[in-house]
């Protein structure tokens, strides 16, 4: 009989770490005016500014970062950071922000603009 209740106080701790986790995957794409883009770092966040997600991209396609988190978001703001170049005589770093509203997962879309 004591071995049931000193079960329950072992398998109790894991099942409560087991939270549901909400799953998002944000497509990212990029553009600059009549350049080629290389993306050194997008970072993702919150609408509290907690870091989500960071990835990078050196040909400056699209890319596509999937996160959990354990509870729904209200906003994602994401962050890139690259170098624009021109024929082979100009580059210059380049940057943006852009923020959408989220909901309960799944997938989103942000176009950055880039200058």
């Amino acid at each position: 009989m004591l071995f049931v209740p000193f079960l329950i106080l072992l398998v109790l701790p894991t099942v409560l770490a087991q939270t549901p986790q909400v799953t998002y995957t944000v497509h990212v794409d990029f553009f600059a005016i009549a350049c080629s883009i290389s993306i050194r770092q997008v970072t993702l966040y919150d609408q509290s500014g907690h870091s989500l997600a960071t990835a990078s991209s050196p040909y400056g396609v699209e890319l596509a970062i999937t996160f959990r988190t354990p509870t729904a978001i209200q906003s994602i703001t994401a962050t890139a950071s690259g170098q624009a170049t021109l024929g082979l005589y100009y580059s210059a770093s380049v940057s943006g922000t852009q923020t959408i509203s989220a909901g309960p997962g799944g997938d989103y879309w942000i176009a950055i603009r880039l200058s």
